[in-house]
């Protein structure tokens, strides 16, 4: 029994004890081979497993990536797409006069730089005045052409049709609110040579002149120009003041007020590195001014007024004038200021500062006729954002942009003052112990007016702009279809 439990053969000669054994220990040299063979198939099966475990995961990273890059996001969907779509844009030719217009334009050719666009630029007025002194710096890869400082209306348009007229793939000009710059932007989308035009708007009421000019000087050239507005002010001024432009009107935001989602991070601390730079103390306000072409002299001696009849304010005041303010004005000012105390003023080097926005964290109060100044106060959150209604300034606004107000006024979102008695209430209360229901109601109208901003108009410019090129067939289909598809999100 012991021996088959044991699995040996039954008898019990030594012969048969001695084969069995023999039997068992070839059996386990076979056993010990056999199962060796199989753990090196075992194992190579393993590493053929695991090769092909990663050759999958390799393959499904490349997949990813492609996917990644076709669809993605939003953003990396548009930038996929103009990566895609540089090579069709060619040169984009830029005409522009005013400074503000120029500030339109800049953050959006940035974006065509980035594309790899070729950016060519002419700049008049202001802009090439600017350009000349040092105070505007453009990047190296723009080629630039200046038209003389003094106005000549047949070698500025003689020099805006040079320019233009030669092949190239769009057109974009800034809108003026200068006849000079209309002039120049009027001569540009009449004779450019580019299927593709846009007219980029500064701020409301600016491009509704040259619009209505191209509509009846080139009407042909007008159904091809997409022109971009900031908002719904300056869209309704265009349809009720061009109601037959045959041309595209796109509400996309203000390139220019993109800065002010830059310049909100550290609002607080530009104010106190400022405001200790121009050694205007805390309990002290200051009125920023910036001056228009005409009626400067109108809000000096209106603020002068005002100080002597509010109570127990120290008031400075920090003058800008305007690039284009006339020789009278610019005695007038020069008059006020021999006859003012002269610690009334504040002055800021205009090489560090060439804007009057760079001195905005600085200001208390914000005071002009209807400057693009007091609009990015607005959006700055500066509650005292003063619109003077003098006479000379209501007539500008109202031959400029149609206007008997300034709309932000009637939205509730700045002062509308016309005598110093008005202005020296804003003044009483710029540092009240309690803020008044007036004052409450002016930064909630802020509010309101300015929800919409994000910092994104100069991109929605150029995915517009790149839209226009696609509809007039400036891609091969594929690249054209990729950006026709973004068209929804406008």
């Amino acid at each position: 029994r012991a021996k088959q439990a044991l699995g040996m053969p039954f008898g019990s000669g030594p012969a048969r004890v001695k084969r069995w054994n023999s039997g068992m220990h070839m059996g386990s040299i076979l056993n010990f081979r056999y199962r060796s063979s199989v753990l090196r198939h075992r194992f190579l099966l393993i590493v053929l497993f695991l090769q092909a475990v990663g050759t999958l995961v390799y393959f499904q990273f490349l997949t990813s990536r492609d996917k990644l890059n076709e669809s993605g996001s939003d953003e990396g969907q548009q930038h996929a797409s103009r990566v895609h779509d540089r090579h069709w844009v060619g040169v984009l030719r830029a005409v522009a006069y005013d400074r503000g217009g120029w500030n339109s334009l800049e953050p959006v050719l940035e974006l065509a730089l980035a594309d790899s666009v070729h950016v060519q630029v002419l700049l008049g007025g202001a802009s090439a005045q600017h350009h000349r002194q040092g105070l505007l710096v453009l990047d190296n890869r723009v080629k630039v052409t200046l038209i003389g400082e003094i106005w000549d209306e047949q070698a500025a348009q003689a020099a805006v049709r040079d320019f233009v007229n030669t092949e190239h793939a769009g057109t974009m000009v800034a809108a003026s609110a200068s006849t000079e710059g209309t002039a120049a932007g009027l001569e540009a989308l009449c004779s450019s040579r580019a299927p593709g035009m846009v007219v980029v708007e500064d701020t409301y009421g600016t491009a509704g002149a040259l619009l209505a000019q191209v509509t009846s000087m080139c009407p042909d050239r007008a159904k091809r120009v997409i022109a971009t507005v900031g908002d719904k002010i300056g869209q309704q001024l265009i349809h009720r003041r061009v109601p037959q432009f045959p041309g595209s009107v796109r509400l996309t935001g203000a390139p220019q007020y993109d800065a002010v989602a830059r310049m909100r991070l550290d609002f607080g601390r530009r104010r106190h590195d400022l405001r200790q730079h121009l050694g205007v103390s805390q309990d002290e306000v200051l009125v920023l001014m910036a001056g228009q072409p005409r009626g400067t002299h109108e809000m000096l001696h209106m603020l002068r007024d005002a100080v002597f009849a509010a109570s127990n304010v120290k008031t400075k005041l920090l003058l800008r004038q305007h690039p284009r303010a006339t020789s009278f004005e610019q005695r007038s000012a020069q008059t006020f200021r021999e006859q003012t105390h002269p610690d009334f003023f504040v002055d800021a080097d205009l090489d560090v500062y060439p804007s009057s926005v760079d001195l905005l964290p600085a200001a208390d109060v914000v005071m002009s006729g209807f400057s693009t100044t007091n609009y990015f106060a607005i959006l700055l959150g500066i509650r005292d954002v003063v619109f003077a209604g003098t006479p000379a300034l209501l007539r500008d606004l109202q031959l400029e942009k149609g206007l008997t107000r300034p709309p932000e006024t009637d939205a509730g979102a700045g002062w509308f003052v016309d005598t110093s008695k008005g202005l020296s209430s804003v003044l009483n209360q710029v540092h009240a112990a309690h803020e008044s229901k007036d004052a409450a109601k002016v930064r909630a109208a802020q509010k309101d007016l300015t929800a919409d901003y994000d910092g994104q108009a100069a991109k929605r410019v150029w995915d517009v702009t790149m839209e226009h090129f696609a509809e007039l067939h400036l891609f091969p289909k594929t690249e054209r279809n990729a950006v026709l598809l973004r068209r929804n999100n406008y």
